[in-house]
């Protein structure tokens, strides 16, 4: 199946997301801040299929981190969904400035979550 990102601060969102997309047969690789995600997104060189990501993080931002692969040298159209308890359309707004693909409320439920991330891996 697919390697996805998943970037969260939250130990129980990276857990139940996890356990999720596992069962799916996904590989998942996670980071608890913005900038391990990217340096994790940049030392696989393009070997993500996928990126979740939250908003409000430490060191750097969802918007930043989606901001910096979309206009990076390195698989800049990999869809890119937030995990978020934002869900003002101000918040929706700026990710989609920045790239945002989709945006999924936090905590997420798991029928959901499979559908969206099967919506965009195929």
């Amino acid at each position: 199946m697919a390697r996805i990102l998943v970037v969260d601060d939250s130990k129980t969102i990276l857990k139940m997301v996890v356990h999720y997309l596992k069962d799916e047969g996904h590989e998942l690789v996670t980071a608890d801040d913005g900038r391990i995600g990217l340096d994790l997104f940049e030392g696989e060189k393009g070997n993500f299929q996928l990126v979740l990501t939250d908003i409000n993080m430490p060191n750097m931002n969802g918007y930043e981190l989606s901001d910096k692969i979309r206009t990076g040298e390195i698989n800049k159209d990999v869809p890119i969904v937030v995990l978020s308890t934002e869900e003002s359309a101000k918040s929706k707004e700026e990710g989609k400035k920045v790239g945002v693909s989709a945006w999924v409320v936090k905590p997420p439920q798991q029928e959901l979550l499979v559908k969206v991330v099967k919506h965009f891996l195929g």
